[in-house]
Order: structure tokens, then sequence, then C-alpha cells
């Protein structure tokens, strides 16, 4: 591999397929020199692309948490969230948490208390969703107002319902 042309990024990707260590290592070699736009275009595709491998330490996720943890306000969120948002999957749930516990070990303080808020109170929206779905449908306003009332947000967040309301009342 070493002796081809160097592919444009679009094209390495597709190399992605073969779950060899040596050519994930060849992919990652070229993804480096991407821009953090760039990275962004595929960040997606190459987190779907962790699921392939048969392990959970591969060149593939070291340069994602990386590169996320490099930018963690701009790469690390969206790292994070593509993160969460495939964690009802089995057969991947845990090697993303295992993404997931590395980049929030090295992001820094601030960036890992403003992730991990935003997804309690994103657990917390889904509990209320999900309670105000399952109850009839006279009552659902009324229930989903009340919840909303008592919901507890973060300091940095407004009420949905009233925005002159922060985080914790």
């Amino acid at each position: 591999m070493r002796h081809w042309e160097t592919p444009q990024p679009e094209d390495a990707l597709e190399l992605l397929a073969f779950v060899d260590f040596r050519v994930q290592e060849y992919v990652v070699d070229i993804l480096r020199g991407l821009s953090d736009s760039w990275l962004m275009v595929y960040l997606f595709f190459l987190i779907h692309a962790v699921k392939l491998s048969n392990f959970h330490d591969t060149p593939l996720s070291r340069f994602l948490v990386e590169r996320a943890a490099q930018r963690p306000n701009y790469i690390g969120h969206y790292f994070f969230w593509f993160l969460v948002s495939e964690m009802h999957d089995e057969t991947v749930s845990l090697r993303y948490a295992l993404l997931m516990d590395t980049f929030l070990r090295c992001c820094g303080d601030a960036q890992r208390s403003s992730l991990l808020g935003q997804l309690r109170c994103a657990s917390q929206l889904e509990r209320i969703a999900k309670l105000v779905q399952g109850a009839p449908p006279a009552r659902r306003r009324q229930l989903l107002q009340d919840e909303l009332l008592d919901f507890d947000l973060p300091n940095e967040f407004q009420s949905p319902v009233n925005p002159t309301v922060q985080g914790n009342k």
C-alpha cells in the first residue's frame, strides 16, 4: 500500500471495509491530513466504520478520540452525540461506551461537564416524552406542562416553557 499513489480521503475511506490493522493505519495516515471541516464531513461515516472491526482498540478508534479531544467543542461535541445516537445498537454499545469514556476522560472538565449535563437533560426529556405519550390524550398537555415546570435544568439551560427561567430554578 505504501507504494500506491496516495488516494483522496473519500477513496481511502472505502478501504475501511477491510478490517486489517495495517489497512486502517494506512487510511488513518491519510485522514490525519484532513482539516477539521473535512473531518466533520466524514465523521458519522467513520464512527460507523468502527463497527466493522473485531476489536475495540483500533487505529481508527484512536484517531477519532484523538481528533475529538483536540477540538472538544467542535469535533468532540459531534463525536459524543454520534456515539450516543448509536448506543441502542447492542452489537457496538460496549465499544462506543469505551470510546465515549476515553473521550470524556481527555476532553477537559468544562466540556465533560457540559456534555454530561446535556445527556442528563436529554434523558429527562425522553422520560417526560414517554410519560406524556402513555397518558390519556386529554391529560397530555397539562402533564407535559407540569413535568416541564418540575424539570431540573442544568444552570446553562433555559426552560422550554418559560425562557426567562434559568436552570436549577
